[in-house]
């Protein structure tokens, strides 16, 4: 195991390159097809890994708004799996724009507009509309700091 302080594994381009070793020359399982930026934004990658999963629910609780992970970068505390309290309801993974249900100014998860699919921790994958997912601490619809980190759930 690296022990690499990962600060922005929630980007697509931060944990992909975890991921190369397994996916060889199958990457594109990481680009959605209906998705018209990953190419020249994301890097060929259309999703981003949940911050609730190598952050601990302290740093998480103190990322309040969009720019805190940018601005005050702090070093990855894996989460151990057992600490999810909600399989079913916390996600894993999400796609970064709304693909499949397009919106004027889609910002992700950080827009409670549009709809994007989820991966969960149980491995059930399901397409959902950001007005279903719960606040976060950034009050958004944003996996990434969900209220409570791994233990927290995404959806009621």
């Amino acid at each position: 195991m690296t022990t690499t302080p990962y600060y922005w594994l929630w980007m697509g381009r931060g944990w992909r390159g975890l991921l190369e070793t397994y996916l060889g020359r199958e990457r594109q399982v990481l680009h959605c097809p209906s998705d018209l930026k990953a190419t020249e934004v994301w890097e060929f990658t259309s999703y981003g890994y949940s911050l609730a999963f190598y952050h601990s629910p302290e740093q998480l609780r103190l990322m309040t708004n969009q720019s805190a992970t940018y601005q005050n970068p702090v070093p990855s505390v894996p989460q151990n799996l057992a600490a999810a309290g909600h399989p079913t309801r916390k996600a894993v993974m999400g796609e970064w724009l709304s693909n499949h249900q397009r919106v004027s100014e889609d910002r992700g998860g950080w827009c409670w507009e549009g709809a994007r699919n989820f991966p969960f921790i149980d491995g059930h994958v399901q397409f959902i509309s950001a007005k279903d997912i719960l606040p976060a601490y950034d009050g958004f619809p944003d996996i990434n700091v969900t209220v409570g980190g791994i233990s927290g759930r995404d959806l009621d």
